[in-house]
């Protein structure tokens, strides 16, 4: 939770997404727990990646992990566990104002479907 938080502090208070703090106790994620993978590094939470059903969603990386790979590699990985959940196509969503992210879906192959605005 305090990962998460402190991962979309910074663009939920710049697109005005309220409440900036999301996650505020355990048991608003109790029933996502198989669905959230954990990326540990040397006993440390490096990230993280969400997959529910053909969806990955809340690929997070730790800001002092950033720039190192590890959030290509959670990607790969919830894209491989997607397919061996016998999905073929695979679903995001990332907010434009993330353009890390943006690029890193690009490369790695996805395109943009639909644009929304949210806020």
């Amino acid at each position: 939770m305090k990962t998460y938080n402190e991962c979309f502090y910074k663009m939920r208070k710049e697109l005005e997404v309220e409440p900036i703090n999301f996650y505020y106790c355990y048991s608003q994620i109790k029933d996502k727990i198989n669905d959230i993978f954990l990326y540990l590094q040397n006993g440390v939470i490096a990230g993280a990646v969400s997959c529910y059903g053909n969806e990955i969603d809340d690929l997070i990386v730790e800001k002092s992990f950033q720039r190192q790979g590890i959030g290509q590699k959670l990607l790969l990985w919830g894209m491989n566990h997607i397919k061996e959940q016998g999905y073929e196509e695979i679903i995001l969503h990332v907010a434009e104002w993330n353009q890390n992210a943006v690029k890193l879906y690009l490369e790695t192959g996805f395109t943009i479907q639909k644009k929304e605005k949210v806020r």
